[in-house]
């Protein structure tokens, strides 16, 4: 017996669209990673990401190794928990910087390094230069 080219043909259409999509299926109880520059801020330093804990669920708490902890917005923003910065932990000092935008105002960190050189902690902590 022998089958029909178009019937084969669908048959191995839906065979792949069906093994496709089990490889697409999220596991949810694995982690995909940090969803903002803040999140990553806090994993890239070691620290401890809790999503959504902070703010009524708006933001995610970066907790530090001496179990001190804020949101992880307001830490990557020197905001809070200067100390466990990536600039202080290099020799610098950081601190709370706003600039204009054009139709709003942002909120960074900036360290200043004990050469004096400034720069964004941001980039400074992923590149580990300060130029």
């Amino acid at each position: 017996m022998t089958m029909h080219p178009r019937t084969c043909l669908m048959g191995l259409t839906l065979l792949g669209g069906l093994l496709l999509s089990a490889c697409m299926v999220e596991d949810e109880r694995t982690p995909i990673g940090p969803g903002s520059a803040a999140a990553a801020y806090c994993v890239r330093l070691g620290f401890t990401l809790t999503a959504g804990a902070a703010d009524g669920g708006q933001d995610s708490v970066c907790t530090f190794t001496d179990g001190s902890s804020c949101s992880d917005s307001a830490f990557y923003t020197a905001q809070c928990g200067q100390a466990h910065s990536y600039c202080v932990a290099h020799g610098g000092t950081i601190a709370t910087t706003t600039f204009d935008a054009g139709t709003w105002v942002g909120t960074a960190a900036t360290c200043t390094t004990s050469t004096g050189a400034s720069c964004d902690e941001d980039s400074y902590s992923q590149s580990g230069h300060c130029p």
